[in-house]
């Protein structure tokens, strides 16, 4: 049997269960902090109000902890937290500070099969292809940003409207058209 860090971690996972279930419960709030000594412990805490779901959390997370879920209209990211080796790097990446590793150690969580919802936002999609361009909290933070610059109003309304490739075809388009060459 091999010896990784992730089957150690799974083989603890299952120790600590089984004797939990041998003392008939598993306690709803076992939380305890975690001293400096034993780092590899600690949980991932997200601000709903600072996170704007771009998912650098998850594609940074060398425990695999983190997992993206996307659907036509929502991008959620779940955390298995027995995976997590609180590397932080979930928090050095968030380019929001939304994520931080508190130094405790949760049991129940740890112990859980189910995962923990961590970030749920609603998606912008491309009004052409349907293509996700990014979570309406970003588009509306980038939005804010531009407005304070001297930008027309005309762009300002495009922002978050069409994806990268689509951006490209409509200003091909429109370059053909100005230059009288007609586009089907």
């Amino acid at each position: 049997m091999s010896t990784t860090p992730q089957t150690k971690i799974e083989e603890f996972r299952r120790l600590l269960l089984e004797f939990a279930k041998k003392k008939g419960a598993i306690p709803p709030e076992a939380i305890v902090e975690v001293p400096e000594l034993l780092r590899g412990f600690g949980k991932p805490v997200f601000d709903p109000d600072k996170c704007w779901g771009c998912a650098s959390c998850s594609v940074q997370c060398l425990g695999g902890a983190l997992r993206l879920v996307e659907t036509q209209d929502r991008r959620r990211i779940y955390m298995d937290y027995w995976k997590c080796v609180a590397c932080e790097e979930c928090s050095v990446k968030c380019p929001k500070e939304a994520v931080k590793v508190e130094r405790v150690f949760d049991l129940s969580s740890f112990l859980s099969d189910e995962p923990i919802l961590v970030v749920d936002v609603e998606l912008k999609r491309c009004s052409i292809c349907g293509a996700t361009i990014s979570s309406v909290k970003q588009v509306d933070e980038v939005r804010d940003i531009i407005k304070t610059l001297p930008i027309s109003q005309i762009h300002l309304d495009r922002i978050g409207v069409l994806c990268e490739n689509c951006k490209k075809l409509v200003t091909a388009k429109i370059l053909l058209m100005s230059r009288g060459v007609k586009v089907g």
